[in-house]
């Protein structure tokens, strides 16, 4: 990778500019959801840039700008809300390349930020309701699943669609307050190994993370996640499904590991890896079986039968 840049007038400039981009995708969720929110989810990405090129002071400079965009564009609440769930954890990220950690370091200080910050603004919008943190987010759902229910009522679909919809619609509903905690944590996870992996490939230093592994310890956790959602009822089942939910995630981020080294040691065309990647996100049997690529990898290191000519990663370590 580039080393950072300490000079220029360009080097001087873009910690303010990261700051207005990441403020205008983070806004994007707002102005034209929901392909805004998929844009939103970019945000992090130019402040870690800014942090990584410019250290601490670019980084703190671009969430300044970005917090002040924010706050013009949608207000201040929203504002709080990119700061911590976004912007903070660009930063971090930053720091943590621009320091040459891995993988683990860099999408975990990533994740630890955003889901602390998420949770954290939860619990202050539920004090400043007057309720507890679990009756709000349940309050949160019930406004988003009828929403959901007054959209698809005014699309003119037959009673027996609409029905069937609806009975869709309760049964996601019911896993969603099941799941909701485990599944902000994977959407944090693989926003960040997102980001981190454009910034690295924008920065020149290429993948660099198609040997990483997960710790061999976390088997354990998915096996035992699995049983106890499985075989116990109520607050142990919730729990094992949500560790279950992301064990899989970094799983499924070893799979992916592994499938990026087979195709680009194998030399396969890009638009065959762009329709593997679309097939492996748009097609959920494909991606647990991703997920399960990851994690058997632990027995078999398919890179080393299927892939055994390619060079050492930068980054490629246990963690």
């Amino acid at each position: 990778m580039r080393g950072p840049v300490t000079g220029g007038g360009a080097a001087r400039l873009l910690p303010a500019w990261a700051g207005v981009l990441s403020a205008l995708l983070f806004s994007a969720s707002v102005w034209m959801p929901p392909v805004g929110f998929a844009l939103s989810l970019a945000s992090p990405g130019p402040l870690a840039l800014a942090t990584w090129r410019s250290g601490l002071s670019g980084g703190l400079l671009s969430l300044l700008v970005g917090v002040g965009v924010t706050a013009v564009i949608v207000g201040p609440e929203a504002a709080a809300i990119y700061a911590g769930q976004f912007a903070a954890g660009g930063c971090v990220m930053g720091l943590a390349l621009r320091a040459g950690r891995g993988p683990a370091a860099v999408v975990g200080g990533y994740t630890a930020v955003a889901v602390g910050a998420f949770w954290l603004t939860l619990a202050v919008a539920a004090m400043r309701e007057g309720v507890g943190l679990g009756v709000y987010v349940g309050q949160l759902l019930d406004q988003t699943s009828a929403l959901f229910a007054g959209a698809f009522q005014q699309e003119g679909l037959d009673p027996e669609t609409v029905l069937a919809v609806q009975a869709g619609m309760d049964e996601t509903y019911r896993s969603l307050r099941v799941l909701f905690p485990g599944l902000m944590v994977c959407l944090s996870v693989l926003t960040g190994w997102g980001n981190a992996l454009a910034l690295r490939r924008s920065a020149g230093g290429g993948d660099g993370w198609d040997g990483w592994r997960a710790p061999e310890w976390l088997i354990w956790v998915l096996v035992g996640a699995g049983l106890a959602g499985v075989l116990t009822a109520g607050v142990l089942s919730a729990v094992g499904w949500n560790l279950f939910a992301v064990a899989a995630t970094v799983y499924f981020l070893q799979g992916m590991a592994v499938i990026h080294r087979v195709m680009a040691v194998r030399g396969l065309p890009r638009m065959f890896r762009i329709a593997a990647y679309l097939l492996i996100f748009l097609q959920f049997p494909v991606t647990m079986l991703v997920a399960g690529v990851g994690a058997f990898d632990l027995w078999f290191d398919f890179r080393a039968r299927l892939a055994p000519s390619s060079p050492p990663a930068g980054g490629g370590t246990r963690s």
